[in-house]
């Protein structure tokens, strides 16, 4: 499989709040714990999946960053979601 990513993606120990509305049209919210973050995307650890397409909001470093699911793997106690940011956010590092 070709890596289509852009840009380096920093591993992270750190915890996200994630917010989304589901296919019933509920809106969901929660914590996960970052895998891994770039200015364009990032991976997290959740314990629900959630929906491939679904747009979210992921909260970390007093930054509000929109994105799409792009992908969710069950693993053995939660999902790995791959997130994309939408234009116009991308996630900047404390200095």
């Amino acid at each position: 499989m070709i890596d289509r990513r852009f840009d380096v993606r920093v591993p992270v120990a750190d915890t996200a709040s994630l917010s989304w509305t589901d296919q019933t049209g509920e809106k969901q919210q929660g914590s996960a714990d970052l895998a891994d973050i770039s200015r364009s995307g990032a991976s997290v650890r959740a314990l629900h999946p959630v929906k491939v397409g679904t747009i979210l909001t992921l909260g970390y470093q007093d930054q509000e960053l929109v994105g799409k699911v792009r992908s969710c793997v069950a693993g053995p106690t939660n999902y790995l979601l791959g997130i994309e940011f939408e234009d116009g956010y991308r996630w900047k590092p404390r200095p």
